[in-house]
């Protein structure tokens, strides 16, 4: 995957989280640092996203049952930093 790809892939993410608006405080506050790091992550052109990794994973596992679609965007995130060795 390219980095345009990749910039393409947190975009999507980002306006997905953009659109939840019903969620408990853990939920509010590890989407917040999602946020934060894609947000860090769109800005810079290099460097790395372990910690945008490790939030991705404790997100999912909080929000799969109540936002799907959401923990579907941030998986494959998840899978392509993952493959990349990120």
């Amino acid at each position: 995957m390219d980095n345009q790809e990749l910039h393409n892939l947190l975009e999507q993410l980002h306006g997905e989280i953009d659109k939840i608006d019903s969620l408990d405080e853990k939920g509010r506050e590890i989407l917040r640092l999602i946020d934060k790091e894609i947000n860090d992550l769109l800005i810079r052109t290099e460097g790395t996203s372990a910690p945008l990794v490790q939030s991705l994973q404790s997100a999912i596992e909080h929000l799969e049952m109540s936002h799907p679609r959401l923990t579907a965007t941030m998986s494959q995130l998840f899978n392509v930093l993952n493959q990349a060795g990120i």
